[in-house]
């Protein structure tokens, strides 16, 4: 479908053509610079896009043209969030996240960018220690709530999907400042993350996790928390790919 925003209120009508109004709500979106130099880079876009198991598979893609060199390509996240969303959203950043990590050989691995960054391996302990205190989190103790149990998950993609945004490890969290192995790191990852899935499957996500308290977001339910576990390995898989960018403009070998 093509549309293009009227030049004044009702001029869709007095041309006879339908209406199309962008829904409100939260949307995935990427800014293409100078697309018309390489066009195939659309669709590969919107096929990146539409990777992600929290797309609104019912709503058109948008393309805003912004100018005549810059797009924005959007697809509509889903309203519904329940534990199947949940789980593929883990299921989906979890394999993103390896494969990104993969991509390292071992030495550039555990090399830092500068003396107060993390290394890939850094980055990947730091979210192996932060997928063991939730997955402690969803066995401890548990109340009902009388909150929708999804009712923080678009704040929790905000804040963790916020490039702009520093966020501090917490005491539980911080990475080693030496890491296991390239291989024992990932592998522990993988078997965390996917214990933490199946965890979620045996226990009712719409139980609100009373063992902790955020700062923002406070207690949050178990369905909130698988959220927060794989916006939260979204949010690292693209800081992989900018340490990896910049390990190469460094000539690291």
């Amino acid at each position: 479908m093509a549309a293009a925003s009227e030049s004044v209120p009702g001029e869709a009508t007095k041309l006879k053509l339908e209406p199309f109004i962008i829904q409100k709500g939260i949307y995935r979106a990427i800014t293409l610079k100078d697309w018309r130099r390489n066009q195939v880079v659309i669709p590969d876009t919107f096929q990146k896009l539409l990777s992600f198991p929290d797309i609104d598979p019912n709503y058109p893609c948008i393309e805003w043209n912004k100018g005549y060199d810059e797009m924005l390509c959007m697809v509509k996240i889903n309203s519904i969030m329940n534990i199947t969303g949940a789980i593929a959203l883990l299921k989906s950043t979890l394999n993103a996240y390896l494969h990104a990590a993969g991509i390292f050989d071992v030495r550039k691995f555990k090399t830092k960018q500068t003396d107060s960054s993390w290394s890939a391996a850094q980055v990947s302990d730091h979210l192996l220690k932060s997928n063991r205190f939730i997955l402690g989190i969803i066995r401890g103790p548990a109340a009902r709530s009388e909150c929708k149990p999804d009712a923080q998950v678009h704040s929790i993609r905000m804040i963790l999907l916020d490039d702009s945004r520093k966020l501090n490890a917490r005491e539980f969290n911080i990475p080693s400042s030496a890491p296991a192995d390239k291989d024992e790191l990932l592998h522990t990852l993988k078997e965390t993350t996917e214990e933490l899935i199946t965890q979620a499957a045996g226990n009712d996500p719409e139980m609100i996790c009373t063992s902790i308290e955020l700062p923002v977001l406070g207690m949050m339910t178990r369905l909130e928390w698988l959220y927060f576990a794989g916006y939260h390995l979204e949010r690292h898989t693209l800081q992989l790919e900018r340490i990896r960018q910049t390990l190469t403009e460094m000539n690291v070998h």
